[in-house]
């Protein structure tokens, strides 16, 4: 595609080495970026460049305007939302990180406005946008998605972002286009340091994404809400988890038990634990779209 203003700056703030400017380096510097036109079929384009490019995150920061209501397309589990899941679900160690969209002005309150283009996926996440003294961003969409799960599931800051611009110039621009992909070069850094504990395995993308969840910075209503999800997302707490072991993986058939036992340290104050897992595909515009629940 020619050359855009806005996916560059996405791109400086996920991998921006920093060399004209050191102040907008990106959040792994070190990484490696291919770049996919979003008007295309993403599914199919990223079916083909995930194992082609051993892709471990995409980064996502498109959508439509959301209209009023809960059968938007942004909040019911559309096609696209079905195609994502099944494309996480064949690349189990791969994650999209979406944009939660800037529609929060279409509803009153902000309720229902995520925008569409697959985001109301399962297995992604949901990102919102955050100021520097951790308020949501007033175009900043909200939940909840139709049948009630939350969105978005993180909050990052969005709000003034300065990152490259064409032309070896930089730019400061705002929106959950800009939070996305702070949170995607999070999750590069993530999968990098579990890559160094564990003799170069890729960790599943259901790991990654429990550790960022588990570990935010609680914002708004206590626990979970519709507006800033888990909280604002805390990198090194999440990369304490990889480096402590302080997780387990499994599996578990319908039907069947799987008890776990947890060593809670002496002192501690507190226990979070979270069961994640990457839900089969439901049926396009299922309300629940859960499967496994």
């Amino acid at each position: 595609s020619a050359v855009s203003t806005h996916s560059t700056h996405c791109s400086g703030t996920i991998l921006g080495r920093g060399l004209l400017n050191p102040t907008a380096r990106g959040m792994a510097p070190n990484a490696q970026l291919f770049s996919y036109n979003f008007s295309g079929n993403i599914q199919t384009e990223m079916a083909a460049g995930i194992p082609a490019n051993n892709l471990v995150v995409s980064s996502h920061s498109y959508g439509s305007t959301q209209t009023c209501g809960l059968n938007g397309a942004g909040v019911t589990y559309s096609a696209t939302s079905r195609a994502t899941d099944i494309n996480l679900n064949n690349f189990p160690f791969h994650l999209h990180c979406h944009s939660a969209g800037n529609s929060q002005a279409a509803c009153t309150g902000g309720w229902s406005t995520i925008t569409a283009s697959g985001k109301s996926a399962k297995n992604n996440i949901l990102v919102a946008n955050i100021t520097t003294a951790e308020v949501l961003s007033g175009s900043s969409s909200c939940g909840p998605v139709q049948d009630g799960r939350v969105k978005p599931e993180i909050s990052a800051f969005g709000s003034s972002v300065f990152s490259t611009y064409p032309n070896n110039t930089y730019a400061t621009i705002s929106g959950t286009s800009m939070s996305t992909p702070g949170v995607a070069g999070s999750v590069t850094l993530l999968v990098q340091r579990y890559k160094q504990l564990n003799a170069n395995a890729l960790p599943p993308s259901t790991l990654i994404k429990n550790t960022i969840l588990n570990t935010a910075h609680d914002l708004g209503n206590p626990g979970p809400d519709y507006r800033f999800g888990y909280g604002r997302i805390n990198a090194l707490e999440a990369v304490k988890i990889l480096e402590t072991n302080r997780y387990v993986l499994g599996t578990i058939t319908t039907g069947n038990t799987n008890d776990m036992s947890l060593t809670v340290p002496a002192g501690a104050a507190r226990l979070r634990v979270m069961l994640t897992w990457n839900d089969p595909a439901g049926t396009a515009n299922a309300n629940p779209a859960l499967v496994n629940n």
